[in-house]
């Protein structure tokens, strides 16, 4: 498998002496989720911080066998490979990169950080982000993000990265302009919200010459018991 040589170059690096992620990433060693037999719709932020909490439905709880890939009879929920430190680190910057923009799209939910979506997600997902974007904009309010991620790389090639993050969140509403909460501010208990990422490296919306890692798929998963 190869990435673009350049950002596979600043992964070694990274992986030789530098900490990349914030304090809201931790790393895990070995993933700890089961997939739905039948997910929820691509895209969905039914139990991601930028939309209303909805619980997935139960689904038995098998692990996926390893392998699958693009062309294979698995969904891309369930593929698997090897993946290195270097792989694993290099994914954990794209999809901290995907977090950071849509962190600050949530919290100030206007025109500019709206656009900046556009570098990290595409298509359904990106649609999904824009609508409960206007919807926060249309009541004046927007979203604290305070997330603790937990995730872990299980496929990665030239094209494709799989990530699940099972992650700790906090989040509320607040009024857009003061900042004030609204219902009492963030909850006394974290939320624990399984999901799975695919993210895929294609051209960026409107800049066909320039390619980039964009979340193109997601949906809730189960954890295992």
């Amino acid at each position: 498998m190869q990435l673009t040589n350049n950002r596979l170059l600043l992964a070694l690096v990274l992986v030789l002496g530098t900490t990349l992620v914030s304090p809201g990433f931790s790393v895990a060693s070995q993933p700890a989720l089961a997939f739905q037999e039948e997910p929820a719709p691509d895209g969905s932020s039914a139990d991601e911080v930028g939309a209303a909490a909805e619980e997935a439905p139960a689904a038995e709880q098998t692990a996926p066998a390893p392998g699958g890939g693009p062309g294979s009879d698995q969904p891309w929920y369930q593929w698997r490979n090897d993946v290195d430190a270097a792989h694993q680190l290099f994914a954990m910057m794209e999809y901290q990169s995907f977090w950071e923009k849509r962190t600050a799209a949530l919290e100030d939910p206007y025109i500019d950080n709206e656009l900046n979506l556009t570098g990290v997600m595409a298509g359904e997902p990106l649609q999904k982000e824009r609508d409960f974007l206007h919807t926060l904009q249309a009541k004046g309010q927007a979203q604290m993000v305070q997330v603790q991620h937990r995730p872990v790389v299980v496929y990665a090639d030239d094209q494709n990265l799989v990530v699940l993050d099972s992650y700790l969140d906090r989040s509320y509403l607040v009024n857009s302009k003061t900042k004030a909460p609204i219902d009492g501010g963030p909850p006394a208990e974290a939320q624990v919200v399984n999901m799975a990422f695919h993210l895929h490296l294609q051209p960026v919306e409107g800049f066909p010459d320039f390619p980039g890692w964009m979340v193109v798929h997601s949906t809730p998963i189960q954890p295992l018991n």
